[in-house]
């Protein structure tokens, strides 16, 4: 039997190899497939190994947390504004530096490289880094903006990159930081191109910044990632009982620098970790707010926009009009003066003198009617100027009161985005002060 068994084996292998097919042939057909990068037992190649070494250190470099970015309210850049220059009315420039704090935000948010991007009344609230803007220039038609970038560590992220040189000198934002400057003019035909119906006239200057900001961070690694954002939760800690977690920080050359971290049994620790969190979840709803203002006003600023575009252009036509009429009423003042004193010569011509009187008349009449159209031109740029400044005018933004609540305790918000911020943080800091516990258990 045994023979039999092994006769049928040999006649089973001689049949197989007749076919072609071998042992990895039917390991091929389970699915398996030939190994390619080396045997998969026993030491490996060294160039396999420094592959891999690489492979982990930067997967190791590489940021695991993406940076939580806030951006103030714009500067409205009302305290910059010389004499001589484009009038600037109050009430848009506030808008203005609302809405322009909301268009970097969603510039921030579209290179999906940043983690939460909140817009918040002022530079007060926590957030790793902190994109500051002020208004230099808008117009309607032609809008500038200055950029400022620091974390919350106080690094100057623009100082940094000082030695790049970012063209004319400009005031420090806030008096502390450098600024780099954004322009961009609006396309003549903007308005008139029906893909631009969703687009907002000044969004490549937003662009620009933020492919900036993502410039600048770009080369943050995972360790300084993770660093600052222990640093931000540490100074909101302080920022409610700097006597528990102020040990934690040095201050070192205008910079904060975490030294340690307090224990995650820590129950002082514990509670302003819950409450930041709460204040997270305010300054989200606070973007609800922002969002329904950008949309309340859109449509008002961008028919403002439109309109001073064109109003822009007509000015702009209604002096030069006025320009080419005065010089050419001088000129025809001039040769009818000429021909006047001609008739007044002593050599009396009766053919010539004749001429000169009826050039004298001819000049005067035509002079008359051109300083009549630089007078007529003069007053229409003025009506158009006055138009610019009716549109201004017409930009408000209200915000509405609310009420909070926070540990069965509930507060109304009043006044401004900036006011009801203020007193949020205030009405933590009372949460705060009423549970605390003790900072060290004896």
């Amino acid at each position: 039997m045994k023979l039999f068994n092994r006769i049928i084996a040999i006649l089973l292998i001689i049949s197989l190899q007749a076919c072609g097919v071998g042992t990895q042939s039917l390991l091929g057909n389970l699915g398996s497939k030939p190994n390619t990068s080396g045997p998969a037992v026993g030491p490996a190649l060294s160039q396999s190994i420094e592959q891999a070494e690489q492979a982990e250190k930067q997967a190791a470099d590489a940021p695991t947390r993406k940076l939580d970015i806030v951006v103030p309210t714009f500067d409205a850049g009302l305290a910059a504004t010389k004499d001589g220059d484009t009038p600037v009315w109050p009430e848009l420039r506030r808008a203005e530096a609302n809405l322009f704090a909301i268009e970097l935000k969603n510039a921030l948010e579209r290179t999906e490289k940043f983690g939460a991007v909140r817009v918040t009344p002022d530079r007060s609230a926590t957030a790793a880094i902190y994109v500051m803007g002020r208004i230099a220039e808008s117009k309607g038609h032609q809008v500038e903006i200055d950029l400022a970038v620091a974390d919350i560590s106080g690094r100057d992220l623009v100082d940094e990159m000082a030695g790049f040189g970012f063209g004319k000198r400009k005031p420090k934002m806030h008096d502390i930081f450098k600024t780099k400057s954004f322009s961009h003019d609006v396309d003549e035909k903007f308005f008139k191109n029906p893909r631009h119906k969703n687009k907002h006239p000044y969004q490549p200057v937003f662009d620009e910044a933020a492919a900036f900001v993502v410039d600048l961070l770009d080369t943050h690694s995972s360790k300084q990632v993770d660093d600052l954002t222990k640093l931000t939760d540490m100074r909101f800690a302080a920022s409610f009982s700097e006597d528990a977690f102020a040990e934690h920080m040095e201050t070192k050359q205008g910079r904060i620098i975490l030294t340690s971290l307090p224990s995650e049994d820590d129950s002082m620790y514990q509670k302003v970790r819950a409450i930041r969190v709460r204040d997270q979840l305010f300054v989200d709803q606070l973007q609800t707010d922002y969002e329904q203002f950008a949309a309340k006003i859109a449509p008002s600023y961008r028919l403002w926009q439109e309109q001073t575009l064109a109003e822009y252009q007509a000015q702009r036509q209604a002096k030069k009009d006025a320009a080419k009429a005065a010089v050419g009423a001088a000129l025809m003042l001039g040769l009818a003066i000429a021909a006047g004193s001609s008739a007044y010569d002593n050599n009396y011509d009766p053919v010539g003198d004749t001429l000169a009187a009826t050039a004298m008349v001819g000049a005067g009449m035509l002079s008359v009617g051109l300083a009549g159209d630089a007078i007529k031109s003069a007053e229409e740029a003025k009506m158009h100027n006055d138009l610019i400044k009716e549109l201004g005018d017409s930009v408000e933004i209200d915000v509405a009161p609310k009420v909070v609540a926070f540990e069965e305790k509930e507060k109304e918000l009043v006044g401004d985005a900036k006011e009801q911020f203020a007193q949020w943080r205030a009405f933590l800091k009372t949460i705060y002060e009423l549970e605390k516990t003790p900072a060290k258990t004896l």
